[in-house]
């Protein structure tokens, strides 16, 4: 049964007085088309509910996905990185410039501030972390740019700066293949 559009735009029904009930009382046809109604109406809401947690799960698992990233087999010296690092510039594909590198004090985690101008003008922060036995490189979460190309190029140069510092080390998982140059 559906709902009629007058009803669901009416406010929520009350009666003047309860009507008393016995064993030969039957409910009015009224009574019953409001109460489908009412159900019809939380059924749709909790549908919509369920839909947009749906949604939300699945934007949630598709950014993740799409994060992109490089990871090394082995740990690097991030302070071997950190003496060997020199700015970089390139304008090809798109202006990319890795501006610096910033060192933790525990030398486990290092940033590097980018800036990429492809489609947009982009400023953000590349995360390098090395723990037992991989190096990963990731956009730092904190700095959420837009995946844009230039993006995974400025992830791709930053791999390439790590392999000529240390030439042994090989890339054992990447969803940027094609942008590690």
């Amino acid at each position: 049964m559906s709902c009629p559009q007058s009803v669901r735009e009416s406010a929520p029904i009350t009666r003047q007085s309860e009507p008393q009930m016995d064993s030969d009382t039957m409910w009015d046809k009224s009574d019953v088309a409001h109460v489908l109604c009412i159900c019809e109406l939380i059924q749709l809401a909790a549908l919509a509910v369920a839909r947009d947690f749906d949604q939300r799960q699945g934007t949630d698992r598709q950014q993740q996905i799409k994060m992109p990233h490089v990871v090394f087999d082995g740990t690097i010296d991030l302070g071997v990185l950190y003496s060997g690092f020199v700015p970089f510039v390139t304008k090809q594909p798109c202006i990319i410039k890795l501006n610096d590198l910033f060192l933790s004090q525990s030398k486990k985690s290092a940033l590097v501030p980018t800036i990429v101008i492809d489609e947009k003008n982009q400023q953000f922060l590349i995360e390098i972390f090395a723990k037992e036995q991989k190096t990963t490189i990731r956009l730092y979460p904190g700095t959420d740019p837009e995946k844009t190309n230039g993006v995974k190029t400025s992830l791709g140069y930053m791999a390439g700066i790590i392999k000529k510092i240390f030439p042994d080390i090989v890339i054992s998982k990447t969803n940027i293949g094609e942008f590690i140059l």
